[in-house]
């Protein structure tokens, strides 16, 4: 699933749907380093107690990963992301 965002192209949201009715729906905030499978397993566990849940993927630009080091520096010489 995406999202339009910004206007400037399409945000991934991973999504996790309640077996049964929506109890309630919350926003998961991913790591560091984007949406993990941790950060995808905490939205199952969501899911699995009632409720929706949704993590954008934050560092996309486009729909394209982008390096999580330089959100907030310079882009390293080292950084192969």
């Amino acid at each position: 699933m995406t999202i339009d965002y910004l206007n400037a192209g399409d945000l991934p949201l991973s999504v996790a749907r309640p077996a049964a009715p929506v109890a309630g729906a919350l926003i998961v905030i991913q790591e560091a380093f984007g949406v993990t499978s941790h950060i995808e397993d905490v939205c199952l566990r969501a899911a699995a107690a009632g409720y929706l849940a949704a993590a954008p993927h934050l560092f996309t630009e486009a729909g394209t990963r982008c390096c999580p080091t330089t959100t907030c520096r310079p882009r390293p010489r080292t950084c192969r992301h």
